[in-house]
């Protein structure tokens, strides 16, 4: 059986962390509120490699090309033949 003086610490504990909860829940959902304001504005890319992330964890390139498709990079008449801007 404890004594008093650890039975009034355990009171103060459970007081503090009782207070703390308010704030928690308040800040938990404040991050919930803003990932669906995030999620909301992401391209349709984006969201497809989140989603992907939270049901695999860790990635690799090479995963995160098969989900996506290779891009294929093009040339614009302003860029010489190494991908440098060509002097007009």
């Amino acid at each position: 059986m404890g004594t008093p003086q650890n039975g009034c610490k355990w009171v103060h504990y459970m007081v503090h962390v009782a207070n703390r909860q308010p704030w928690l829940m308040f800040c938990v959902r404040s991050l919930v509120e803003r990932e669906k304001i995030v999620l909301a504005r992401m391209p349709q890319l984006a969201l497809q490699i989140v989603e992907f992330f939270r049901e695999h964890g860790r990635v690799t390139i090479g995963e995160l090309i098969k989900l996506t498709g290779p891009r294929v990079a093009t040339r614009s008449s302003s860029t010489s033949a190494h991908g440098s801007i060509a002097a007009r």
